[in-house]
């Protein structure tokens, strides 16, 4: 059963709506969600539940044994999948014995990540291997956006472990969190850290604007790609690398005479694995010596850095409406001027704000934003160091 509730807990008019297997009734099948996450597919939002099915004597894989259940419904709460094995809505997953799923969270290429346990035998249907005898594993199952298996990798020792939580981290791994017995039959914590080998999606519409002493590297910052690393260097020389780094970022020659560079922007989805494109062209700029004739040129992003820490920036509500909360608390006491920007996929800045830090904390409402429904970010600048969440806007 689903319920969809407003924010004074009053159940909406077209709910609860109820999935799974009708055909025999109540009696002869069980299903059940235990977590329920918002997904995107295509710029339209859907919910994704992932649970147990527990499917009684008719089921294709064995009799009175459990499955992983996942059903992806529209906002509406009609269902997105064909049906599986003997089920009207959703799908389901597993083998000979009991498999069952806890928690999933979207990946990069629109599929989807499930925290699971098996205990069935490796090898047979959906389960790839056991690392035990009638004992569960740890089941990470990889799903793609139709909800078609794509691999499955069971992980743990001799007894049984279990996956019961996954979340993505902003540097584009993931980590899930369980139990496990150990050799001397005592139950532990079980936490694993890992990223996808994938390719991520490389840079596109990368340009470079004309200028004479300073040019402006720009390129499409997709929202499935936590970091962007810009490189730029003096024909022949090394490499200067900004990391991460935002588009647009304003480079301007500070070597005497008129010099030459050439530039890329890798993009990494997962903290080892990146793609790079080169800079459609090099550009040559002359030397900005601060003299009146180059005061025009604007160092607009030459010494930023920037954190990916969503302990620290964070905005509120996400998805949005054009009104929400921004909030950033640092470490340090400082009272100063923070810039706050709103930028666009591209990396286009469309809103711009002023606001005083009080000893190390921002706390700013943001009302009226009127830009179309999509992804931004949001970037918060204080002495030379930028600060980014992104924010989805939904109307």
């Amino acid at each position: 059963m689903m319920v969809k509730i407003d924010n004074t807990g009053a159940v909406l008019s077209t709910w609860p709506q109820n999935y799974g297997d009708l055909s025999l009734g109540s009696s002869s099948r069980d299903q059940g969600g235990h977590n329920v996450i918002e997904v995107q597919s295509g710029g339209t939002y859907y919910y994704l539940s992932t649970g147990v099915h527990h499917p009684g004597q008719m089921h294709c894989f064995n009799a009175n044994q459990h499955d992983v259940y996942d059903l992806k419904i529209s906002a509406t709460g009609s269902n997105q999948w064909s049906s599986g094995c003997d089920l009207d809505d959703g799908l389901n997953y597993g083998g000979s014995k009991n498999d069952e799923g806890y928690c999933a969270v979207q990946t990069c290429d629109g599929g989807y990540l499930v925290a699971a346990d098996e205990t069935s035998n490796g090898g047979v249907y959906d389960v790839t291997c056991n690392n035990g005898f009638n004992t569960s594993d740890a089941w990470l199952l990889k799903l793609s956006s139709s909800g078609t298996e794509q691999w499955d990798e069971s992980l743990g020792d001799a007894g049984d472990d279990e996956a019961h939580s996954i979340k993505k981290c902003p540097d584009g791994s993931y980590i899930f969190a369980g139990e496990i017995w150990s050799a001397t039959y005592l139950e532990d914590f079980y936490v694993v850290k890992f990223e996808l080998s994938a390719a991520c999606a490389p840079p596109n519409n990368l340009n470079a604007a004309a200028g004479t002493y300073c040019e402006t590297l720009s390129w499409n910052m997709d929202p499935c790609v936590p970091r962007y690393v810009l490189q730029y260097r003096k024909s022949g020389g090394s490499w200067n690398t900004v990391d991460p780094a935002t588009s647009p970022y304003v480079v301007y020659n500070t070597v005497a005479g008129s010099t030459t560079y050439n530039w890329r922007v890798i993009s990494y989805c997962s903290p080892n694995n990146g793609t790079a494109t080169n800079g459609p062209s090099n550009f040559t700029l002359a030397y900005c010596s601060g003299t009146p004739s180059c005061a025009s040129c604007v160092r607009l992003g030459a010494t930023d850095s920037a954190s990916y820490d969503d302990n620290l920036l964070t905005a509120y509500p996400n998805p949005s409406d054009g009104n929400f909360e921004i909030s950033l608390q640092l470490p340090q006491e400082l009272n100063t001027e923070a810039k706050i920007e709103i930028l666009d996929q591209a990396g286009k800045v469309v809103q711009a704000f002023n606001e005083l830090m009080d000893g190390g904390l921002i706390n700013k409402d943001i009302s009226g934003v009127n830009l179309p429904s999509g992804f931004y970010w949001v970037k918060v600048s204080i002495n030379s160091v930028a600060y980014l969440t992104k924010l989805i806007i939904e109307k």
